[in-house]
């Protein structure tokens, strides 16, 4: 099982989104930080920097602002099983 869990900068919710197989994780990680991207242009036309790995494990956006950067960073992970 795999989970893709998003971080913010600028807010200490930590979304976790679970996955049975790696491939569907990679694809929702990817439609999450495109949609991030297209809301950082089209609708705050924020100054942005934009980055993911080219196998989609990880991406990072950063927003500079005037009281200064909030990073969004995407992970790839993978679900352990707890300790008893």
């Amino acid at each position: 099982m795999c989970a893709v869990v998003i971080t913010y900068s600028f807010a200490y919710d930590v979304p976790v989104f679970l996955f049975d197989d790696e491939s569907m994780a990679i694809k929702a990680l990817k439609e999450a930080f495109e949609e991030e991207v297209r809301i950082d242009r089209d609708e705050t036309e924020a100054d942005s920097d934009y980055e993911i790995k080219e196998d989609g494990s990880y991406a990072k956006i950063v927003s500079h602002g005037l009281t200064g950067d909030q990073v969004t960073e995407f992970h790839l992970g993978r679900v352990c099983e707890g300790r008893k």
